[in-house]
């Protein structure tokens, strides 16, 4: 009888291996499919540089053209609830992702995927050598900051380090968490290309997207 139990617990190991091996490998295909290189990566922040600044929600409009605007607005840097911030400086040594992305909770606080999970970091990403700051055309600053809730209610959570599964809630990236709080909360997609959801993906759509801030060049 215990003879007999050995064999049909080996044979359901065997029937797990055979059933997850195959989804495993179409994720990494998926993954080398959509992944760049870090040359690419850098890329999108240069595109990020050639976009005009425009001003936030909320500002008054201004009736100057928009280089002027665009030159006011580059160096106020937001403290909004719900504002996407993007950097190309290294934060954490990932070797195949190039930049950080977070969202303003605060004046003070903003919410990030971090490899200690998702938590409150100190919004003073001024301080940084370069950053962009962003907002989603489509959507109020009212659903901006539902977005940022909804990432405050991810703290805790650890991080995502398969960066092609972008479906998952339990666990986060930095560019993920911020990609999966507009989607869930304002059904806007800013997965720029697909896949993996890079830093700059946030930002790098001028259809759904604009920047509000600029600090450094690539």
């Amino acid at each position: 009888m215990k003879k007999q139990r050995v064999v049909i617990m080996m044979m359901l190991v065997c029937a797990l291996l055979v059933t997850s091996v195959p989804a495993f490998a179409a994720d990494s295909c998926k993954w080398e499919k959509n992944q760049l290189t870090v040359k690419e990566q850098k890329q999108l922040f240069q595109d990020l540089e050639r976009q005009p600044v425009y001003i936030d929600k909320g500002e008054s409009n201004s009736k100057t053209s928009r280089h002027k605007v665009s030159a006011a607005s580059r160096s106020k840097y937001p403290t909004r609830k719900g504002v996407i911030l993007v950097t190309k400086d290294t934060v954490y040594k990932i070797a195949s992702m190039v930049g950080h992305a977070a969202i303003v909770y605060s004046k003070t606080k903003v919410i990030e995927g971090t490899i200690d999970g998702v938590k409150k970091g100190n919004n003073n990403w001024k301080k940084k050598k370069s950053c962009w700051a962003g907002t989603v055309r489509k959507t109020t600053a009212k659903q901006d900051a539902a977005a940022a809730n909804w990432c405050g209610r991810q703290i805790g959570k650890p991080y995502n380090y398969r960066f092609f599964d972008v479906q998952r809630r339990d666990k986060f990236y930095c560019s993920q968490l911020i990609y999966a709080a507009f989607l869930d909360k304002c059904k806007v997609n800013l997965n720029y290309r697909g896949g993996i959801v890079y830093p700059a993906d946030l930002l790098r759509d001028p259809s759904k997207t604009k920047i509000t801030y600029k600090k450094g060049r690539i």
